[in-house]
Protein backbone atom coordinates (compact mmCIF):
# COMPACT_ATOMS: atom_id res chain seq x y z
CA UNK A 1 0.00 0.00 0.00
CA UNK A 2 1.24 3.47 -0.89
CA UNK A 3 1.84 5.97 1.88
CA UNK A 4 0.48 8.88 -0.17
CA UNK A 5 -2.51 9.84 -2.31
CA UNK A 6 -2.82 11.50 -5.69
CA UNK A 7 -5.39 14.30 -5.95
CA UNK A 8 -6.95 14.91 -9.37
CA UNK A 9 -9.09 18.01 -9.89
CA UNK A 10 -11.28 17.82 -12.99
CA UNK A 11 -13.24 20.76 -14.40
CA UNK A 12 -14.50 21.62 -17.89
CA UNK A 13 -11.33 23.74 -18.22
CA UNK A 14 -9.06 20.73 -17.71
CA UNK A 15 -7.42 18.53 -15.12
CA UNK A 16 -4.82 19.28 -12.45
CA UNK A 17 -2.94 16.76 -10.38
CA UNK A 18 -1.24 16.98 -7.00
CA UNK A 19 0.89 14.06 -5.88
CA UNK A 20 2.21 12.99 -2.48
CA UNK A 21 -0.81 13.85 -0.32
CA UNK A 22 -0.72 12.44 3.18
CA UNK A 23 -4.20 13.70 4.20
CA UNK A 24 -7.23 15.37 2.63
CA UNK A 25 -10.34 17.00 4.08
CA UNK A 26 -13.31 17.83 1.86
CA UNK A 27 -16.85 19.05 2.38
CA UNK A 28 -19.83 16.80 1.64
CA UNK A 29 -23.55 17.50 2.15
CA UNK A 30 -23.45 15.47 5.38
CA UNK A 31 -20.34 17.21 6.75
CA UNK A 32 -16.58 17.12 6.42
CA UNK A 33 -14.87 13.92 5.34
CA UNK A 34 -11.25 13.08 5.99
CA UNK A 35 -9.28 10.85 3.64
CA UNK A 36 -5.98 9.10 4.31
CA UNK A 37 -3.96 6.78 2.04
CA UNK A 38 -5.58 3.34 1.93
CA UNK A 39 -9.10 4.74 2.37
CA UNK A 40 -11.93 2.43 1.37
CA UNK A 41 -13.33 3.25 -2.09
CA UNK A 42 -16.34 5.56 -2.05
CA UNK A 43 -18.27 7.90 -4.31
CA UNK A 44 -19.65 10.96 -2.48
CA UNK A 45 -21.24 14.27 -3.36
CA UNK A 46 -18.89 17.22 -3.09
CA UNK A 47 -20.50 20.21 -1.36
CA UNK A 48 -19.54 23.77 -2.28
CA UNK A 49 -16.88 24.98 0.08
CA UNK A 50 -13.25 24.88 1.11
CA UNK A 51 -11.14 21.78 1.59
CA UNK A 52 -7.56 21.30 2.63
CA UNK A 53 -4.80 18.80 2.11
CA UNK A 54 -1.32 18.11 3.36
CA UNK A 55 1.53 17.22 1.07
CA UNK A 56 4.42 15.04 2.15
CA UNK A 57 7.46 17.14 3.19
CA UNK A 58 5.35 20.32 3.63
CA UNK A 59 4.64 21.77 7.05
CA UNK A 60 1.61 23.89 6.10
CA UNK A 61 -1.67 22.64 4.62
CA UNK A 62 -2.79 23.70 1.15
CA UNK A 63 -6.34 24.64 0.25
CA UNK A 64 -8.92 24.31 -2.49
CA UNK A 65 -12.37 25.75 -3.11
CA UNK A 66 -14.98 23.98 -5.20
CA UNK A 67 -18.53 24.24 -6.42
CA UNK A 68 -20.78 21.23 -5.95
CA UNK A 69 -19.66 18.07 -7.71
CA UNK A 70 -18.55 14.51 -7.12
CA UNK A 71 -15.64 13.01 -5.23
CA UNK A 72 -14.37 9.56 -6.09
CA UNK A 73 -12.24 8.30 -3.22
CA UNK A 74 -9.92 5.37 -3.68
CA UNK A 75 -7.06 3.85 -1.68
CA UNK A 76 -4.41 5.67 -3.76
CA UNK A 77 -6.31 8.48 -5.48
CA UNK A 78 -9.02 11.06 -4.87
CA UNK A 79 -10.71 12.55 -7.93
CA UNK A 80 -12.81 15.71 -7.54
CA UNK A 81 -15.10 16.58 -10.45
CA UNK A 82 -16.82 19.98 -10.48
CA UNK A 83 -17.65 22.92 -12.75
CA UNK A 84 -15.07 24.99 -10.87
CA UNK A 85 -12.21 24.16 -8.52
CA UNK A 86 -9.31 26.39 -7.49
CA UNK A 87 -6.38 25.54 -5.28
CA UNK A 88 -3.92 27.75 -3.46
CA UNK A 89 -1.02 27.45 -1.02
CA UNK A 90 -2.76 29.62 1.61
CA UNK A 91 -6.23 30.70 2.67
CA UNK A 92 -5.45 34.32 1.76
CA UNK A 93 -4.51 33.31 -1.79
CA UNK A 94 -7.63 31.16 -2.04
CA UNK A 95 -9.82 34.06 -0.89
CA UNK A 96 -8.34 36.21 -3.67
CA UNK A 97 -9.12 33.51 -6.25
CA UNK A 98 -12.70 33.15 -5.01
CA UNK A 99 -13.25 36.93 -4.98
CA UNK A 100 -11.90 37.22 -8.52
CA UNK A 101 -14.22 34.37 -9.58
CA UNK A 102 -17.21 36.20 -8.04
CA UNK A 103 -16.30 39.43 -9.84
CA UNK A 104 -15.96 37.70 -13.21
CA UNK A 105 -19.17 35.75 -12.63
CA UNK A 106 -21.02 38.94 -11.69
CA UNK A 107 -19.87 40.67 -14.89
CA UNK A 108 -20.89 37.66 -16.98
CA UNK A 109 -24.31 37.46 -15.32
CA UNK A 110 -24.90 41.19 -15.87
CA UNK A 111 -23.88 40.86 -19.51
CA UNK A 112 -26.26 37.91 -19.92
CA UNK A 113 -29.12 39.89 -18.32
CA UNK A 114 -28.56 42.78 -20.73
CA UNK A 115 -28.50 40.40 -23.67
CA UNK A 116 -31.76 38.75 -22.55
CA UNK A 117 -33.38 42.19 -22.23
CA UNK A 118 -32.25 43.12 -25.77
CA UNK A 119 -33.65 39.86 -27.13
CA UNK A 120 -36.96 40.37 -25.30
CA UNK A 121 -37.30 43.88 -26.76
CA UNK A 122 -36.49 42.59 -30.25
CA UNK A 123 -39.03 39.78 -29.85
CA UNK A 124 -41.76 42.19 -28.73
CA UNK A 125 -41.04 44.45 -31.71
CA UNK A 126 -41.16 41.50 -34.11
CA UNK A 127 -44.45 40.29 -32.61
CA UNK A 128 -45.97 43.78 -32.82
CA UNK A 129 -44.90 44.05 -36.47
CA UNK A 130 -46.33 40.60 -37.22
CA UNK A 131 -49.65 41.49 -35.54
CA UNK A 132 -49.89 44.67 -37.63
CA UNK A 133 -49.23 42.72 -40.83
CA UNK A 134 -51.76 40.00 -39.97
CA UNK A 135 -54.51 42.40 -38.91
CA UNK A 136 -54.61 44.13 -42.33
Amino acid sequence: MRRTLTLRLQTPAGEEQQDSLIALRLETPDGARGVLPGHESALVLLAPGVGRYRVEDASEPRYFAAEAGLAWIGPEEVRLVSRWIARAPSLAALVRLVERRREVRGRLEESARRQVERHEVATRRALAKLQREVSW
